[in-house]
């Protein structure tokens, strides 16, 4: 859908103004015409797009809940002056400002997406408006899983590494970045097609370049 738009907008920079805006004699424009034209497959990439901002609203709270407990139940017993007794070290601090980037870009991927939800799905709107959402929506979905997953881990080697358990240790380190890794596997090929198709050259450009 957004290779026909970037036609739509390629030929339309090739005729007159104002024949952008002059109606034919159904009393409809140019745009009203293309998505008239392009009805159904505006209904199915707009169904496409909602499943997806779904799961990953799902996703999003899911990690934010997490985030917040814990925020709120740090790891190590309470010394009596309200700090947690592990809160002294750098492994606490890497805790912290994971658990906190987890839980704010959560946050603001919920808002991306929920912002898709708003949109009127317009054929316009499948230019750069969706496109930049979900490239964006996905990035800071990536941050929020890779905040929390490293969040996780330093919490477990705060109550592991005084132990001495190593055997403890290392599959945690390996399932975290092994989790990472699927997650980059699944979505990096969406991800990238989507950043080559919008920010990069459109068809009509590409085309025309190789034309001249």
């Amino acid at each position: 859908m957004q290779r026909e738009v970037q036609w739509y907008k390629g030929v339309e920079k090739l005729v007159p103004v104002q024949a952008t805006t002059t109606m034919n004699r159904d009393r409809k424009t140019p745009m009203m015409v293309f998505e008239e034209d392009h009805r159904h497959m505006i209904q199915s990439k707009a169904r496409w797009i909602v499943s997806l901002a779904s799961a990953c609203t799902v996703s999003t709270t899911i990690i934010g809940t997490i985030a917040f407990s814990a925020a709120i139940q740090v790891p190590g017993k309470d010394n009596g002056k309200g700090h947690p007794v592990l809160y002294e070290g750098t492994n606490f601090t890497i805790f912290s400002i994971s658990n906190a980037v987890a839980l704010y870009s959560a946050m603001f991927t919920f808002l991306i997406f929920l912002s898709i939800f708003t949109t009127r799905y317009a054929a316009i709107d499948f230019l750069y408006s969706l496109p930049n959402r979900l490239v964006i929506g996905l990035i800071s979905l990536f941050v929020s899983i890779t905040s929390t997953i490293i969040a996780f881990g330093s919490a477990l080697y705060l109550m592991f590494s005084k132990e001495s358990q190593p055997r403890i240790l290392t599959p945690v380190v390996i399932m975290s970045f092994g989790l990472v890794t699927l997650f980059v596997f699944l979505q990096f090929p969406l991800l990238l097609n989507m950043m080559k198709t919008t920010y990069g050259q459109s068809m009509f450009n590409l085309l025309d370049g190789r034309n001249s």
